[in-house]
């Protein structure tokens, strides 16, 4: 994800009249899997832990092998600064991680599937200024899984049952146009926190 250069081509966007989709907005919803139509195309999904044990779940499905970009974000604000979401990319294929790293894990893993974790424990603590929108995030950083063909599915939960605003960022694939200004400005209040 080309996260740092996605708010300037974003205002290039508003003069370009070609429809297309450029880090579409989505809702992650704790009570059912979010399908994602196109798993390249570059999104943000967004979900609110309310009571702090919710588990949202993305599902991708990759007719090929390919390698996409994952990253949470929490709006930066005092009262979240403890708050770290984690995720995991769990699907057949990827490696079986460690049993000291399953236990940490929401749910046990489905049978033969492997999974890519990232518990959010990075230290200082990466911050990211999104200008076009003016907001500032704490970040896991993206992170890039090499993933096979197939269905994976990304778990997103709060391992310290912390309350709040996150999001999720996956894919690579960024096309800009009229529609995608309009999409991100219809949704601007679901993600700019």
């Amino acid at each position: 994800m080309t996260r740092r250069l996605v708010p300037l081509l974003a205002l290039f966007a508003l003069f370009v009249s070609v429809p297309a989709v450029a880090h579409a907005p989505g809702m992650l919803h704790a009570d059912q899997t979010t399908v994602l139509e196109n798993p390249k195309a570059s999104r943000i999904l967004v979900g609110t832990f309310r009571t702090g044990s919710e588990l949202f779940v993305a599902r991708l499905t990759f007719e090929t092998g390919f390698a996409t970009p994952f990253e949470i974000f929490t709006p930066h604000r005092e009262e979240l600064r403890n708050f770290r979401p984690a995720y995991a990319v769990v699907c057949q294929g990827l490696p079986i991680p460690p049993m000291e790293v399953q236990t940490r894990l929401p749910r046990p893993l489905p049978e033969g599937a492997g999974a890519f974790v990232d518990f959010n424990e990075l230290v200082p603590r990466p911050v990211l200024w999104e200008f076009v929108m003016r907001r500032v995030y704490w970040t896991t950083d993206p992170t890039a899984v090499p993933l096979p063909a197939g269905d994976c599915d990304v778990w997103i939960w709060s391992p310290s049952k912390q309350r709040g605003p996150m999001a999720l960022g996956v894919g690579v694939e960024e096309k800009f146009g009229m529609q995608a200004v309009s999409d991100l400005f219809e949704n601007w209040s679901d993600y700019a926190y």
